[in-house]
């Protein structure tokens, strides 16, 4: 182990005008370096590539390289530390993924295929959409920067950090996002991705419907959810299941050359009547993914005679909407 004193705010001073500020040149410089287990040499290099690339990840991760190599995991960390801008439990990350990733990928438009981070204060949001459905859930996260910050992660990229977190709270993530590249620091693995530029649906402008709510309907969740994982198993794909409400009572039922199925459920409602189709996994997924005992539906008609269900909790936690299909044709 090399032993050197290390000042991550030490200043890179230029001996003469002719300086280099191609960063490009420093960093191929460091990777040498770095091959052949120079590495404070290799340090001094990539810290001038980071000046002069404007904290790229590319030169970010290199560093992150020459720290854990060549100076051990304390070193590594203090600068984890250093520049990370947010981070949150293993946990927590891949449980807000769990939440949202299963409504994402289903549709030929590019931004399908995405996951939309959000950050503000010290919440993230995530959100997926598939062209009938919308995923919006939010999370605690530390914000050591206090920035507002937006991502675009594709599909893939995302799946690649999921398989690498683990159920537990006392570990946490560290991440930055920087210009259309994303760096996430998971103990000593490290995981970087571009991010897609361009703006993101307008999904709030969807949700913003359940202010119009017509019906709330109050439901045990793992009744209706018991129900719903029947008839996923039990009628043709894509077969519509018919909910009826009627005063405190849900009706469920759903007919296709596979089977039939006809529930009746006790509920809490306030507000209208409604009779409704809706494709039951789509209803399934999110439920799956709800922790409460009970869950709130509401039904709001958006436009015409399209009446989404959105399914959402009080704390704005999580917010589900689902696109109904027609069953009058």
């Amino acid at each position: 182990m090399n032993d050197f004193i290390m000042d991550d705010d030490i200043e890179i001073e230029d001996d003469n005008d002719d300086v280099i500020t191609d960063p490009e040149v420093y960093y191929n410089r460091a990777f040498v370096l770095y091959d052949t287990n120079h590495y404070q040499d290799a340090l001094s290099e990539i810290d001038k590539a980071i000046k002069y690339g404007d904290s790229g990840i590319k030169y970010i991760k290199m560093k992150l390289k020459i720290l854990y190599e060549g100076f051990g995991y304390e070193s590594y960390y203090r600068y984890v530390k250093k520049i990370s801008c947010f981070s949150l439990s293993q946990y927590s990350l891949k449980r807000i993924i769990d939440q949202t990733l299963f409504s994402a990928g289903k549709g030929n438009n590019p931004l399908f295929n995405t996951v939309l981070f959000e950050i503000s204060e010290n919440r993230l949001m995530v959100t997926t959409l598939d062209g009938h459905r919308i995923a919006h859930c939010t999370t605690i996260i530390n914000n050591n920067s206090s920035n507002s910050n937006a991502a675009i992660i594709p599909i893939n990229s995302l799946e690649k950090l999921y398989y690498r977190l683990t159920n537990t709270n006392d570990i946490y993530v560290n991440f930055l996002i920087n210009n259309n590249e994303a760096l996430f620091m998971i103990d000593e693995n490290i995981v970087d991705f571009k991010l897609l530029s361009g703006s993101y649906f307008d999904y709030r402008e969807f949700l913003s419907s359940f202010s119009n709510h017509k019906t709330k309907v109050q439901v045990i969740r793992n009744e209706l959810l018991e129900i719903l994982e029947l008839a996923c198993a039990t009628i043709k794909a894509k077969t519509p299941c018919i909910i009826s409400v009627c005063e405190n009572r849900l009706h469920f039922s759903a007919e296709s050359n596979t089977g039939m199925i006809s529930r009746t459920l006790s509920v809490v409602k306030r507000g209208d009547d409604i009779r409704m189709g809706f494709n039951p996994k789509f209803l399934v997924e999110p439920i799956r993914v709800i922790d409460d005992e009970t869950i709130q539906m509401y039904f709001s008609p958006y436009e015409g005679p399209c009446v989404p269900c959105h399914i959402r909790d009080d704390n704005g936690n999580y917010h589900y909407l689902i696109l109904p299909i027609n069953i009058n044709r």
